[in-house]
């Protein structure tokens, strides 16, 4: 046989490996952004209210907040240097595929519209928070945001309420917002746990709420609803009910249509 025409030589080496991306690393990043922002909002208001307690009777510009205890500072500025740096992190390492640049630009828009539009420059100390928000936004991006992750704030937000139900039995001083309220659903009961008031500590639960459905095994689901309406109920939140009860009114009218849908096509 006559030998082939030209030598054949091996092919180079790619300076950059073309691996698919890891979904699941993707995941785990945005799962832990959301479980750090979560506690970047919570840490704070923990120590603060397991240092003093409520203070129900005094207007809000006058009841101790994180930011007139300097380890509720001291915290607080550590998670926000922990969530700037998970967040770069994050941003700089391969991201998800196809993503869409539209929802990101409308989301730092939305971020940076009001110092754009504002006549004066924001405070300096202003400045990292801004940062932060918009590395965080990219960060997301980055991921992909997916929406099945978006379970890890029910999850999250459940074990928030599990501890404010807790802390309620045992030190209801700390816990409360007003032991002695007139609006309490629950006897003796207007449960804030860690936050400065019992309607953040609802609104938390009925935003949660409303997520719940993306936690895929069942009886996780059903933990973390029942734990949710618990402490919205324990809360005496008016708002927070009337939206949980929007929620689920939400659900079952999505429930018979799927039920309809199916049945139509049954037949």
């Amino acid at each position: 046989p006559t030998p082939p025409f030209g030598t054949f030589l091996a092919a180079i080496p790619r300076a950059f490996d073309s691996r698919t991306t890891d979904n699941r690393r993707n995941d785990f990043a945005f799962a832990l952004l959301i479980i750090t922002a979560i506690g970047l909002v919570v840490i704070p208001d923990l120590i603060t209210y397991l240092t003093v307690e409520h203070e129900p009777i005094l207007p809000p510009g006058e009841a101790t907040t994180s930011s007139d205890l300097p380890l509720a500072q001291l915290a607080s500025l550590c998670g926000s240097a922990l969530l700037l740096a998970l967040s770069t992190v994050v941003f700089f390492m391969r991201g998800h595929p196809n993503r869409n640049i539209t929802g990101v630009l409308i989301l730092l828009l939305a971020v940076n519209l009001p110092y754009l539009v504002s006549p004066k420059l924001p405070p300096l100390a202003d400045f990292p928070k801004i940062v932060l928000a918009n590395v965080f936004v990219l960060a997301l991006w980055k991921v992909g945001a997916p929406i099945a992750g978006l379970k890890w704030l029910p999850m999250t937000v459940a074990a928030i309420a599990v501890y404010s139900l807790i802390a309620g039995q045992i030190i209801p001083e700390y816990a409360m917002y007003n032991t002695a309220s007139e609006k309490a659903i629950i006897p003796g009961w207007e449960l804030a746990g860690p936050f400065g008031h019992a309607n953040v500590l609802g609104m938390y639960c009925a935003l949660a709420l409303a997520l719940t459905p993306l936690i895929t095994d069942r009886r996780w689901r059903l933990l973390a609803g029942s734990i949710l309406v618990a402490t919205i109920v324990a809360a005496a939140s008016r708002t927070a009910l009337i939206a949980a009860l929007l929620v689920t009114l939400w659900w079952l009218l999505c429930w018979f249509r799927s039920k309809i849908s199916i049945r139509l096509v049954g037949t």
